[in-house]
């Protein structure tokens, strides 16, 4: 009997302990998923607010809690807080990310994208714990102009070509090259940082036509291939390149764009050509169809990006007499004719 007794007391104390565990470990697992769904929903405001407000920096104080951003190959995009299930998907939004941020600090930037009416709003998301190391030579332009708009909020910092770099212990490095820096100098600057894993050292090389990506291998950076990107006003797919995960991420992105710009030129030459009809004979000589022109050059992009002829877009928006010209200047001066946007 006593055997039995102390046989009895084993197993009703493991099933109350089992019971007690099971409820804590639910307990937990719904704290996690209410604490997921609130950050989903600031993050999903942030979302919101970029949308109506662009040049805008933000700064989300949240738990440690990791988020993880995709964009893939099919098009597909979300956010997922913490694999907890509890995501939200973007197939709209621009949103140019790492495939991870760690928090406690959430920084978020938002730029508008214009061709050269107003298409969309663009979103980069980072961390303080995410390191961007800026290469470019004294006096190149660009780079220049890239450094001081990028937010001061941001872990980023500007070296000359050929600089020592240490490793600082963060989770995620990027170096953004600048035309026209040596491609040696390039596949070298990933020594420092042979130790971590190769996954989180990235490098894109920019040009005003077309971006590059590397990745790190072992103790060097290889080249993965480059992107040709449409001429816009305010560098928007330049700072999309810096703040994406890859290559896959950014084309991802890239692909989004030039679909709502597609969308958005068809609304816009709808808008020409009706006005054209109701101006009279005085205006409608300003109203020549670039903007359709636009529609037919942009439509290939929305199956394959190596169908797009990026110059022809470019010319077509910003050659004299082109839609940029044309509105802003002429029919600016021509106070008496409708505006097209």
């Amino acid at each position: 009997m006593e055997q039995f007794n102390w046989i009895f007391v084993l197993v009703a104390g493991t099933i109350i302990l089992i019971f007690f565990i099971t409820i804590v470990q639910k307990q937990r697992m719904i704290s996690q998923t209410k604490l997921a769904a609130s950050i989903r929903t600031d993050i999903s405001a942030i979302l919101t607010g970029a949308g109506v407000a662009p040049d805008t920096t933000n700064i989300l104080t949240m738990p440690k809690t990791p988020i993880s951003f995709t964009c893939d190959e099919e098009g597909y995009s979300d956010f997922e807080i913490a694999k907890t299930g509890v995501n939200k998907k973007t197939p709209f939004d621009a949103i140019f990310a790492p495939d991870l941020v760690k928090g406690p600090t959430l920084i978020t930037w938002s730029k508008e994208f214009k061709m050269p009416f107003k298409v969309m709003n663009f979103l980069y998301l980072t961390d303080a714990q995410i390191r961007y190391i800026l290469v470019f030579n004294p006096g190149n332009q660009l780079a220049e102009q890239i450094e001081a708009e990028l937010p001061d909020e941001i872990n980023k910092e500007a070296i000359i070509p050929g600089s020592n770099v240490i490793d600082k212990n963060n989770y995620k490095v990027k170096f953004i090259f600048f035309e026209p820096v040596d491609t040696t100098i390039i596949t070298q600057a990933a020594s420092s940082f042979r130790t971590m894993s190769d996954k989180d050292v990235t490098a894109i090389k920019i040009s005003q036509n077309s971006i590059e990506f590397y990745k790190k291998t072992g103790s060097y950076f290889t080249p993965q291939g480059a992107i040709p990107v449409p001429k816009d006003e305010e560098n928007t797919f330049i700072y999309g390149a810096i703040f994406s995960e890859d290559q896959t991420f950014f084309e991802c992105n890239l692909k989004k764009s030039l679909k709502r710009l597609a969308v958005v030129s068809k609304l816009f030459a709808y808008r020409e050509s009706e006005i054209k009809s109701l101006a009279g004979s005085g205006c409608a000589l300003y109203y020549y169809g670039k903007i359709e022109e636009l529609v037919l050059a942009i439509e290939p992009c929305s199956q394959d990006l190596n169908l797009c002829n990026f110059p022809q877009i470019n010319s077509i928006v910003y050659d004299p007499f082109g839609i940029k010209y044309n509105h802003d200047i002429t029919l600016v001066a021509q106070s008496q004719c409708p505006q097209i946007y």
